[in-house]
């Protein structure tokens, strides 16, 4: 806070006007797929948010800095929940390809967005030495293995992968990739 408490609710401001602008339009995306919108919910939280914009020179001593403070964690929790609980009542209604490791790709934003994204995934059974990550229609996208977790001792199959992923994704909506063990290729050499 430096000597004047006004500064961490800076941050609180700016922060909370992010959080619920986000929230809002994942709240806004799974009404387009029918679940109902917490108009009273948000409402509360931009008015409990507004509580904060008034107070330009609180010292970090003064009373009610600590109050406010604690409203800014509060609104950025429930704004936090809210956005979960969207993005979870929207995943639920993607139809995924069976027998593929999906994972689905949101942007809030109203433009189109190409962006790496970090994805962390899991195979559950052992034979998987090569993978290939493909969009929704099948292409393959390009990707970047950062960490492996191995099983076997004569041949090394992943059990896990961290990876960095190049995908598209278009406005207000999502996409699907899929990662899949890839049938062909050379074997991995894997460093000592």
């Amino acid at each position: 806070y430096g000597n004047c408490g006004s500064r961490g609710l800076d941050n609180w401001r700016e922060r909370n006007t992010r959080d619920l602008v986000e929230a809002e339009i994942l709240c806004c995306m799974a009404g387009v797929q029918g679940i109902s919108y917490p108009t009273a919910q948000i409402d509360s939280l931009w008015r409990t948010k507004l509580t904060l914009e008034f107070h330009d020179g609180l010292f970090v001593g003064d009373d009610d800095l600590m109050q406010l403070i604690e409203a800014g964690r509060s609104v950025a929790h429930e704004c936090r929940t809210l956005a979960d609980q969207a993005l979870t009542a929207v995943g639920r209604r993607i139809a995924a390809a069976g027998g593929k490791q999906a994972v689905a790709l949101f942007n809030p934003l109203n433009w189109t967005r190409r962006a790496v994204v970090q994805i962390h995934a899991v195979f559950p059974t052992a034979g998987t030495r090569r993978i290939r990550v493909m969009d929704c229609d099948g292409r393959p996208l390009s990707h970047q293995l950062l960490k492996a977790r191995y099983l076997g001792r004569e041949k090394l199959y992943y059990k896990e992968v961290l990876m960095l992923v190049e995908a598209q994704v278009p406005s207000c909506g999502y996409t699907t990739i899929y990662i899949e063990p890839a049938a062909s290729g050379d074997d991995v050499v894997y460093p000592e």
